[in-house]
């Protein structure tokens, strides 16, 4: 495991950085039970903690059905999210392009181009309802960016299917 971190901007750095819009899509199927689940709570959790007031997040879950556990609002109550967060329970199969597409969805209906708007996909990768094909998925991908809404993957578990995850990145 390698972590790569900037350092923190000089005091008085006057950088302004665009508004963010995150849905963040937590793969709860029966394969991310245990360690790669709880990792995933772990960064939803690290990276709203981050967000600023600015910010918009959205937080979607997904076993064979998807659910939008909060819909996209401006970062506000913290401890609201990491509640929701916590309640996350694994089980079902996985439907992987229906989790990213109801992320896309909630990003989609208020997306702005000056607003910097990412899917935000944690899983094992490990498609097994649903559309299911790399290559499909990744057209999809490129359709939401041809949106304006990018895509960034990160894999979970020791079995996590690289090369799904990376075409999606991509």
């Amino acid at each position: 495991l390698v972590r790569i971190q900037a350092p923190d901007a000089p005091a008085g750095h006057g950088a302004q950085r665009p508004p963010q819009a995150l849905a963040l899509v937590i793969d709860r199927s029966g394969s991310m039970s245990g360690r790669p689940l709880e990792e995933a709570k772990r960064c939803a959790v690290a990276i709203m903690e981050r967000l600023e007031a600015q910010d918009r997040i959205a937080l979607v879950t997904y076993d064979n059905r998807a659910d939008t556990v909060l819909p996209l609002a401006e970062v506000g109550d913290r401890e609201a999210f990491r509640q929701a967060v916590s309640r996350i329970r694994s089980g079902g199969c996985t439907n992987l392009h229906l989790g990213w597409s109801t992320g896309l969805q909630q990003l989609q209906a208020e997306h702005r181009p000056e607003v910097l708007s990412r899917v935000l996909l944690l899983s094992d990768g490990q498609a097994n309802d649903g559309l299911q094909d790399p290559q499909a998925l990744a057209e999809e991908a490129r359709r939401g960016l041809g949106l304006g809404i990018g895509t960034s993957t990160y894999g979970l578990g020791h079995q996590f299917q690289e090369g799904l995850m990376t075409a999606l990145a991509r």
